[in-house]
């Protein structure tokens, strides 16, 4: 049986615009962000999601406004494993401010992003290997989920699962369900409001393709 997964990000909010470290604050769209959402919507940007879709979000409420703005109000559940990675005490802070900062913090700071072994993790934040192995467990509950969706939707039309998340999460996402992606993970990060329509078959991810905007540059394919 052939089904999708919708993985979608959430809109802009005022941490990507100010480039943040950030994903474990609960910070909502901006308004910018909020119309972006709205245009793209009206213009047939999103991909249909059958009104009897399951759907979900990380909980955070971008994620949750991004939902209701692209497909209107519908009941979900929520997948917290699928939060963006959480940057402990430099959350809402930029590169710069720690650049100009300088001395202890950016010390900190430069020993996590230059960490090779994924181990170093922020203070009060988490490792990569912590990162990587939570996405890892929200993309079983999640296939464990449509797989069980797909067995009872079985004579109504192809399954779709929706998930609103975030760009790191995503990016995780298709190396957990794929393997091995061509570049690096930075390359398949998607613009805010964007993302991928994985397919699969018989419950297993096959191939990826971007959910693309003549505006924005938004992903890569794959397999």
């Amino acid at each position: 049986m052939e089904s999708r997964i919708i993985l979608l990000r959430h809109g802009l909010t005022e941490g990507n615009q100010r480039r943040w470290f950030y994903g474990g604050i609960d910070i909502p769209l901006t308004e910018e962000g909020r119309q972006q959402l709205k245009e793209r919507r009206e213009a047939g940007v999103y991909p249909p999601v059958p009104e009897d879709a399951q759907v979900f979000t990380s909980g955070l409420i971008r994620t949750e406004e991004t939902l209701e703005l692209t497909y209107g109000p519908r009941p979900h559940g929520r997948i917290p494993e699928l939060r963006e990675y959480r940057f402990g005490r430099f959350e809402a802070r930029n590169y710069d401010e720690l650049s100009k900062a300088g001395g202890r913090e950016l010390e900190i700071f430069n020993r996590w992003a230059y960490d090779e072994t994924g181990e170093v993790a922020l203070p009060g934040g988490e490792s990569r290997s912590e990162f990587r192995e939570r996405i890892r467990q929200g993309v079983e509950r999640l296939l464990e989920a449509h797989r069980a969706y797909g067995k009872k939707r079985r004579e109504s039309g192809m399954p779709v699962t929706l998930m609103v998340c975030h760009g790191g999460v995503i990016s995780q996402m298709l190396l957990t369900m794929f393997g091995h992606l061509e570049g690096t993970m930075w390359d398949y990060i998607p613009a805010p409001g964007l993302g991928y329509v994985v397919s699969l078959t018989k419950g297993e991810p096959r191939a990826f393709e971007p959910i693309e905007d003549p505006e924005a540059v938004s992903g890569k394919k794959g397999k």
